[in-house]
């Protein structure tokens, strides 16, 4: 594992609970919330591909209090490899920087088929998270990725909802601000430039150098 992660995604019979949903009551597994929470806290986003039925998995975290930290869920009776490739799309990431748990072999290369790079592991690995280097992040206490996932998601659900792409950005209320003195934005604007994977083919990054300043004009 080369790359950092950005995204973990879960399966949950056997995998982030103990017991099998569909067939008898299961049980939470307290450390695996409690990373859940720790990933979040430095940054790093976590989802769900889970064979069950939504409303009652839905349910089922929403009593655990750990729904509201995942980000585009998807729950259905369908192969999984397909599915994580659409969460990773949704989640605008390469399957480089994507962890997928599972305690099925089988849906684990299932992934890997669809997902060229990815990380896919058993259960057994979530021990070594929190201590492997590829889950560095870096500090979001305050959870902004989250709420700018949160963002993401919404509009997702507005954009199936509405019939056309123009209704949409019109629904979106997108507004734009000029900012002539970006010298407190210039971290987060270093961080947004070298994040354009799709767009930078040269895979050359810019480097801040101590002092330097951005404006506009730069």
């Amino acid at each position: 594992m080369e790359e950092s992660i950005k995204l973990v995604i879960w399966d949950l019979d056997e995998t982030f609970w103990k017991g099998t949903l569909s067939e008898e009551d299961v049980s939470s597994i307290p450390e695996n919330i409690n990373l859940v929470r720790w990933l979040t806290d430095r940054g790093i986003m976590n989802s769900i591909v889970s064979k069950n039925n939504f409303a009652e998995a839905k349910l089922k975290l929403q009593e655990i209090g750990i729904w509201d930290y995942f980000v585009f869920p998807v729950i259905a009776w369908e192969a999984k490899g397909k599915l994580v490739q659409r969460v990773i799309e949704k989640c605008q990431l390469r399957s480089v920087n994507v962890l997928f748990l599972d305690d099925n072999h089988m849906n684990l290369e299932e992934a890997k088929f669809y997902n060229k790079g990815i990380c896919a592991k058993l259960p057994s690995f979530i021990c070594e998270i929190k201590n492997h280097p590829a889950f560095t992040g870096k500090d979001d206490s305050s959870h902004s990725r989250l709420k700018h996932y949160k963002i993401l998601e919404r509009k997702d659900v507005d954009k199936i909802e509405i019939n056309s792409n123009e209704e949409f950005l019109k629904a979106s209320g997108i507004r734009i601000q000029y900012i002539d003195d970006l010298t407190d934005h210039t971290e987060r604007l270093f961080e947004i430039l070298n994040r354009t994977n799709q767009l930078n083919y040269t895979k050359k990054k810019i480097g801040l150098q101590r002092g330097q300043k951005f404006n506009r004009k730069s």
